[in-house]
Formats: structure tokens, C-alpha cells, sequence
């Protein structure tokens, strides 16, 4: 894929709409102080897929390494997987 080339993105509304959204990535916040982020620009080594960060790359110098969320992904529908963000402390447990 050209690395100048963007997924297409859209905010969905409760009535249906679709607005696109003309971002480079879009950051979400899943809990106070958890966050990923989805890079929207398409890039030769994700292999046509989307990239995922956790935590969102102007977030990293604020963190130690070792308290960056971790991914825990668990299958839902045929077609749906669950993603949950955790920090290294809250797996200890």
C-alpha cells in the first residue's frame, strides 16, 4: 500500500448519518488515563490492515514502558472481537 494513502473513516450517528472524518488518527479514550489509538494512514508493514497503539504515540513519553496498556482481545459473535486495555499492575492481580 502507498503510505500517502488513508483508510476512510466515518462518525456514525445514533439516526444513522455518516459524517467522514479527514484525520491522520483517531484517538480513543477508554477509561480515565487508558487510551489507543488507530492510525488511519495505511502503511506497507500492517500489510493492509489497520495499526493500533496503545498507549497513543504522544502519550509514550509520559509513561514508563513497563505501565504502557497491554491488549487483551476476547472473542465475541462469529464476526466481533472485545478489545480491553490493561495495565501491567491490574493483571498482576
Amino acid at each position: 500500500m502507498n503510505n500517502n494513502k488513508k483508510f476512510k473513516a466515518y462518525a456514525v450517528f445514533k439516526n444513522g448519518k455518516r459524517e467522514q472524518i479527514n484525520a491522520d488518527s483517531i484517538v480513543v479514550e477508554v477509561e480515565s488515563g487508558k487510551s489507543l489509538e488507530i492510525d488511519l494512514c495505511s502503511h506497507d508493514y500492517a500489510l493492509g490492515g489497520l495499526s493500533i497503539v496503545t498507549p497513543p504515540y504522544d502519550a509514550r513519553d509520559n509513561l514508563e514502558e513497563d505501565e504502557w496498556p497491554i491488549f487483551t482481545i476476547r472473542p465475541g459473535a462469529s464476526n466481533q472481537i472485545e478489545l480491553f486495555l490493561n495495565r501491567p499492575s491490574e493483571l498482576k492481580r
